[in-house]
């Protein structure tokens, strides 16, 4: 491999990150609506072979390859558990990504290749010029700016007020999360910096339901989280490596303690009814297919105000005779007082229910369901009724 001195090899990178941005930024700019995510994948795939070509990479280092990756399921667990026990108090929104099988797989290959070869472009770089600060700070603009490219495109730049929203929400986010990557990448390897994207960036292409947290919220998460896993890391990579074992290990089963109260807290609460969403086992199939007996759905409760708002077609969840019923609301009607009323009829049911639903009776309505995952307890049911 031809290897070329320390200062060609500092021009030669700093010419191609600079031609890096600027297709990135151009094509961005005029070629949106011709070109897809695959072949922006694919210039920054060239650049990086003609660097590695050029300028070849050095071995990782493997001795805090394990503490990397184990500080960052620690993080995305405690993260993720975070996120959708906060989801309870603030509401969940459904997926709009297509999440059939192919769909999911399409997508998640499309992004998984980019950050592959965004991590392995950025590998190169810091192995060959790490001492040199220029060329760092450039390839952390310009990685950051090829996260935002998206909302830069929708971004009207003679706004202020969307000037401000793209640096704070977006802008500053990513260049946290690119400091922490490129130090880690600097000190071990591209690994952990494909994992950590992988971990927090492929979900949202396969979760069904997202918790609706607010940009405000969800900014603060963006910066708080990758600071800690900096820091973390900063502090293991100055310590023996046997000491920080030893530490890991307290830390680790200190973590898992309440990685296990949050959890019981979480389907306590989930069951009980206790936040706004609460699942709930259907114990019969008169919804079938949309809904089928062993389902548990996931139901929002509503106030006054939102129910008077509800539409035919909606899933309703209600109380009958000290049941509580799934069906879907097929008339809006009121009784001899004026008051709003619902009647329901169950999918598979040939007719409708012969009773009227109320204001009073309405517990929420639902539009998601995990499958089968309430048969065992309908099991038991049946077992004791027998």
């Amino acid at each position: 491999m031809c290897r070329v001195n320390k200062l060609n090899r500092h021009k030669i990178i700093l010419i191609s990150a600079e031609l890096f941005l600027a297709c990135m930024l151009f094509v961005d700019s005029f070629l949106r609506d011709i070109v897809s995510k695959s072949f922006l994948t694919g210039i920054v795939g060239v650049v990086f072979a003609v660097l590695y070509v050029y300028l070849g990479i050095v071995p990782e280092n493997r001795r805090y390859l394990s503490d990397a990756m184990y500080t960052i399921t620690i993080i995305g667990t405690v993260y993720y558990i975070a996120i959708y026990l906060l989801g309870l108090l603030t509401g969940f929104y459904l997926n709009s990504n297509n999440l059939s099988l192919g769909g999911i797989f399409s997508n998640i290959l499309g992004a998984a290749l980019y950050i592959i070869v965004m991590e392995l472009f950025r590998y190169l770089v810091v192995t060959n010029c790490k001492k040199d600060k220029a060329v760092m700070i450039l390839l952390i603009v310009v990685l950051t700016l090829c996260d935002v490219s998206d909302n830069i495109y929708s971004s009207d730049f003679t706004n202020i007020s969307s000037m401000i929203n793209l640096i704070g929400f977006y802008v500053v986010p990513s260049a946290v999360k690119n400091v922490a990557l490129t130090y880690v990448a600097v000190k071990v390897s591209y690994k952990p910096a494909i994992f950590y994207r992988f971990i927090f960036e492929l979900p949202v292409y396969f979760v069904p339901i997202i918790p609706n947290v607010g940009e405000y919220l969800q900014t603060i998460f963006n910066i708080v989280v990758p600071v800690i896993f900096f820091y973390y890391f900063y502090l293991s990579y100055r310590h023996d490596t046997v000491k920080f074992y030893n530490r890991k290990l307290k830390i680790a089963l200190t973590i898992l303690k309440y990685i296990i109260a949050l959890l019981m807290v979480f389907f306590v609460a989930l069951i009980s009814g206790f936040f706004k969403y609460h699942l709930v086992v259907v114990g019969s199939g008169s919804m079938t297919p949309t809904i089928e007996k062993g389902d548990g759905i996931i139901v929002k409760k509503l106030s006054k105000e939102e129910i008077k708002k509800l539409q035919v077609g909606q899933i309703l969840v209600f109380k009958n005779s000290g049941l509580i019923l799934v069906h879907r609301i097929t008339k809006l009607t009121e009784n001899e007082k004026g008051e709003l009323c619902f009647r329901t009829k169950g999918d598979f049911n040939d007719s409708e229910d012969v009773f009227i639903t109320h204001v009073d009776d309405v517990v929420g309505i639902t539009d998601f369901k995990i499958p089968k995952i309430g048969l065992p307890t309908v099991w038991l049911k049946e077992q004791a009724n027998f």
